[in-house]
């Protein structure tokens, strides 16, 4: 089991919390794609016996020579320890933390927020166990694994949780992001209360 820090912005540490957050998706780097000379073919991922992903043609199911890849966010079994906007502030002799995504916090701490890259392992509250780790194209995902992403619908133009998603993403990743469909590792979670 390997352990690896993961980054959240405040409303997905308290959809974290809630237990309605279990999945997350990022974008492959590189994105995936076989130059068959001829130009650049679709490819589709598979995955190896030994757990590993690779990338067929999809026309043919024919692979591109490539080894594979693991997942550089862990696979089945390994922990996430989440990033999350903190703060700390001395007490007396005693250190506080208090953290963004809470509801009740002091508002003279407006100024003292450090982003969550800086966040050290020792200040996290949080345990994530990865319980399923797939890839798949952006726009293929589920209505129900848009609301285990923490999407909410917030708006009378959003007609589903997808679309909500959709949004978030594109907050998240830029204005062209949804529709470029990139290739994504989509990660289930379960969180391990008292873990951290």
């Amino acid at each position: 089991m390997k352990e690896r820090p993961i980054l959240f912005s405040a409303p997905m540490v308290r959809a974290i919390l809630a237990g309605t957050k279990t999945q997350t998706r990022r974008a492959l780097k590189p994105q995936p794609q076989i130059n068959g000379g001829d130009g650049l073919h679709p490819v589709r991922p598979y995955q190896t016996p030994q757990g590993k992903w690779t990338w067929v043609l999809a026309s043919t199911g024919h692979g591109d020579g490539t080894s594979g890849e693991w997942c550089p966010y862990g696979m089945e079994g390994d922990r996430f320890w989440v990033r999350e906007t903190f703060a700390e502030a001395e007490m007396g002799k005693a250190k506080a933390i208090y953290y963004k995504a809470d509801e009740e916090k002091p508002e003279w701490l407006k100024g003292f927020w450090r982003p969550s890259i800086f966040m050290p392992r020792a200040l996290s509250r949080i345990t994530l166990e990865i319980t399923d780790v797939r890839v798949e194209r952006l726009q293929e995902i589920s209505e129900e694994d848009a609301i285990a992403e923490g999407a909410i619908i917030t708006s009378k133009y959003e007609k589903s949780h997808i679309e909500a998603f959709c949004g978030i993403w594109e907050r998240i990743n830029g204005e062209s992001a949804w529709r470029d469909n990139p290739w994504v590792w989509a990660i289930t979670f379960k969180h391990l209360q008292g873990a951290s």
